[in-house]
């Protein structure tokens, strides 16, 4: 049964072996270049990105309400009467232009400009008059009459100007819609740049750990190499009947346990390098080229809380989603005040004719008024004002916790960081201790001075020590590299 399974084994490590060995990697990264390319292909990037960009066109088309707004009319008309009724032609024709200018804090002007005109061709027309005949009879006799042309014209010149006194800046807030838009695009920035943050760490974590894959694999293959040579020179040995053939095969089972460690190691690569290319986006086969760093200094607790406490975009985004619902706040207490509008204008008018310039008209009218609107029971403005309290509310609260879950967590990080530079500077030192000791093992297994369990024993001692040194180095970068997501 041993014998079967041992047979499996083969098997299956000469299956992986086979598989690995027709890997051939045609993207070889470093660390900054996996995050360079990450976020250039990156399809979730890519959307945040669009959406900041739609944010952006918002603030425009909010702002674009301050632009002047000009309108030109024009019209022209002709009109020809029955040839057999008269022979008039009547020409009409109407031009308007017009500005208008939104005003900060809630004021409208608009100027506008109307100039008319009809032009009456001369024509003649042929009437039936009537005449007192002989013996009181009545004739009739046709005549024809004739009418000069004429010209009427008007024109036309309109100020108007209308402000809302209580809302809309002067008591409430001004440019309300636009400072909303520019909230909503600073939150989108800042999720947009999170998003970055959090695919950067999705990144590097996934980078070290195939990394360590790699290492793992290179350390799995060195105990192999060893237990190789160490069954070679017992096959030696027991052909001159120097030892029992039962520590030939207990030597062969560790060539195996070896093989299926460094193969469960490459399945571990393979697994971890799928990762990085859905994370990269790309189909290629990768390698990393990574040294890993423990040396990197901290800085001062207190200044990376300080520093994330300003620049971290999780809180950044919520200050912003603040901001905002203190604005839509002001907004709907606003609503509560009445609506008081205030307009005047001015309209200068002129009309007259051709034909009798003594009637010609010139006048200017002059408005202005008030008008004063405020319903009796403000029942949908008392619920929009709670709603946006309550929001408001709900927005300082999130930041609080906010604020003190990234304490905590900088905090957290930092102290475990300490104790892993701990951990790999003793694994460090423990390791070199356990590559000599196997040296000397060998050396004295060789000699014939030790027992073959004792080699065995301290090759375990050395594969368990490398794989505590790699965890050690994969848990210090995936710390130091949540730690920078939270302060970068």
């Amino acid at each position: 049964m041993k014998l079967k399974i041992i047979h499996i084994c083969i098997i299956i490590a000469c299956a992986i072996s086979t598989l690995w060995a027709s890997v051939s990697f045609s993207l070889e990264l470093t660390l900054p270049e996996a995050v360079k390319l990450a976020l250039e292909n990156n399809p979730e990037i890519r959307l945040n990105r669009l959406e900041l960009e739609i944010k952006q066109s918002e603030i425009n088309k909010k702002l674009a309400e301050y632009i002047p707004a000009l309108n030109l009319d024009s019209s022209y008309t002709y009109w020809e009467d029955d040839p057999d009724v008269s022979e008039l032609e009547t020409k009409n024709q109407h031009y308007q232009a017009g500005i208008s200018q939104k005003v900060p804090l809630g004021g409208l002007l608009s100027l506008s400009v109307n100039y008319g005109r009809s032009d009456y061709s001369p024509f003649y027309t042929e009437v039936t008059n009537y005449r007192l005949g002989p013996g009181f009879s009545i004739e009739s006799f046709p005549d024809t009459m004739g009418v000069a042309s004429r010209d009427d014209h008007y024109t036309g010149i309109n100020l108007f100007y209308s402000h809302h006194l209580l809302k809309d800046g002067i008591v409430g807030p001004a440019f309300a819609p636009v400072k909303e838009s520019r909230f909503n695009r600073d939150i989108q920035k800042d999720f947009f740049i999170q998003s970055r943050i959090n695919l950067i760490q999705r990144v590097e974590i996934t980078f070290f750990e195939t990394a360590l894959r790699q290492k793992e694999i290179k350390v799995y293959q060195e105990i192999l190499d060893i237990n190789k040579q160490l069954l070679k020179n017992l096959k030696s040995k027991q052909r001159l009947g120097m030892i029992p053939e039962i520590d030939v095969m207990s030597a062969q089972i560790k060539v195996y346990e070896a093989k299926e460690k460094l193969f469960s190691s490459q399945a571990s690569f393979q697994t971890s390098t799928q990762g990085l290319k859905m994370l990269l986006n790309t189909k290629e086969h990768i390698k990393v080229i990574s040294g890993f760093k423990t040396n990197e200094p901290l800085r001062q607790l207190d200044d990376l809380i300080i520093f994330a406490m300003n620049k971290n975009k999780d809180l950044t985004q919520l200050k912003a989603n603040l901001k905002k619902e203190k604005l839509l706040l002001a907004v709907a207490k606003n609503q509560y005040l009445p609506q008081v509008d205030l307009y005047v204008s001015i309209n200068k008018k002129g009309q007259g004719s051709s034909i009798d310039k003594a009637k010609n008209l010139e006048e200017t009218e002059y408005n202005a008024g008030i008008i004063f609107i405020y319903p009796l029971y403000p029942l949908d403005p008392k619920e929009n004002y709670l709603q946006a309290k309550l929001k408001f509310r709900q927005a300082k609260v999130q930041l609080r916790q906010a604020e003190l879950s990234i304490t905590n967590q900088i905090t957290t990080l930092y102290r475990q960081i300490q104790l892993v530079e701990k951990k790999i500077k003793v694994q460090t030192r423990q390791i070199k201790i356990l590559k000599e000791r196997m040296e000397i093992s060998l050396k004295a297994f060789k000699e014939r001075l030790i027992d073959l369990k004792i080699v065995y024993d301290i090759q375990d001692d050395l594969i368990s020590g490398e794989q505590k040194y790699l965890y050690y180095l994969f848990e210090y970068q995936s710390l130091n590299s949540s730690l920078t997501a939270l302060t970068r």
